[in-house]
């Protein structure tokens, strides 16, 4: 039997899906497929064998746009790891939508250690240090702000394994958000993370000349994306999105394949929300700090949309 679907089946050493047989796991009896849950348009089925849940698949019923994400699928907590140099506000806000979320496990390394002790959510336990290269597998999301190399290197990582190691994770199938800032990711370029983004010809952080603030515009695909799909059922409104005003933004071009979900109205080539993906994983790239903002006007908006980006990349 094989999952090609993205499904938590049996891989091996090198994350590849495993072909087995029921003999080669020992059972002689019968094979059943049972619904554990479903929505509109969506079939959720666990593939068992005498009541053990071996591997999940999921698949749409008939055809349409992106799916919102349903967590229901796999009650299991998501381990996050996110990495900060400095406390920001789109850091305080993020973290902490993410700290009461019962369905992430959260570890927060705050690499300039102004706070003290490492916040983590209940459960896990709080990091001592900097996750070494070799260690980010066993996360399923990592959330990186604005962080430099030079940061990276005084927590006693290479900058270029830690780079190496986040591609990798992408690639086998990870998700990772990337937070802009006046060192996202302008000073990692010509590394493998930079590699991974969705976007490239990545220029600037900052605000136009002379512009008093740049407006939101959600693009089509933006309003199809799981990750803003934040209504109770599953709808999006662009419109506390559009009425968001930003002070700067990333200014950079979309790969081939990505899509632009969120991009200044005004000077269009400022992306604030960038999805794609690289190998087996998902990539999200936030072009701004400032998405925070929409809290005046729409205050779980933002912590809605931190969930839900977390539980797009760990799709």
């Amino acid at each position: 039997m094989r999952s090609d679907h993205g499904g938590h089946g049996p891989m091996d050493a090198d994350g590849a899906w495993l072909e087995m047989t029921l003999e080669d796991l020992g059972v002689s009896g019968g094979l059943t497929l049972a619904p554990v849950g479903s929505r509109v348009g969506v079939l959720v089925l666990v593939l068992g064998v005498l009541g053990v849940a071996l591997a999940t698949w999921s698949g749409s019923a008939r055809g349409g746009g992106a799916e919102p994400v349903d967590r229901a699928r796999d009650r299991r907590p998501i381990d996050v790891l996110f990495v900060e140099e400095r406390t920001r506000w789109e850091f305080r806000y993020a973290k902490n939508a993410l700290l009461r979320d019962g369905g992430t496990r959260l570890q927060v390394f705050l690499l300039d250690g102004s706070s003290g002790a490492q916040e983590h959510s209940r459960g896990a336990p709080g990091l001592g240090a900097l996750p070494a290269p070799t260690e980010l597998g066993r996360y399923r999301v990592i959330v990186l702000g604005d962080v430099t190399p030079s940061a990276i290197e005084r927590a006693g990582v290479s900058p270029v394994a830690f780079a190496s190691a986040l591609a990798e994770f992408v690639a086998r199938g990870g998700g990772l958000a990337v937070l802009a800032g006046e060192s996202m990711p302008v000073l990692w370029r010509g590394s493998p993370l930079v590699e991974v983004l969705p976007v490239a010809d990545v220029g600037d952080f900052a605000a136009p000349a002379g512009a008093a603030g740049l407006h939101l515009d959600m693009t089509a695909a933006g309003a199809r994306h799981p990750v803003l799909r934040l209504g109770e059922s599953g709808a999006c409104d662009p419109e506390p999105w559009r009425r968001l005003t930003i002070s700067r933004a990333l200014t950079a071009v979309a790969r081939p394949g990505a899509e632009i979900l969120l991009r200044s109205a005004t000077v269009p080539e400022r992306l604030a929300l960038v999805a794609g993906a690289w190998g087996r994983g998902h990539v999200l790239l936030v072009g701004t700090d400032d998405l925070w903002r929409v809290r005046s006007s729409s205050p779980e908006l933002h912590a809605r949309f931190y969930r839900s980006l977390v539980a797009w990349l760990a799709k």
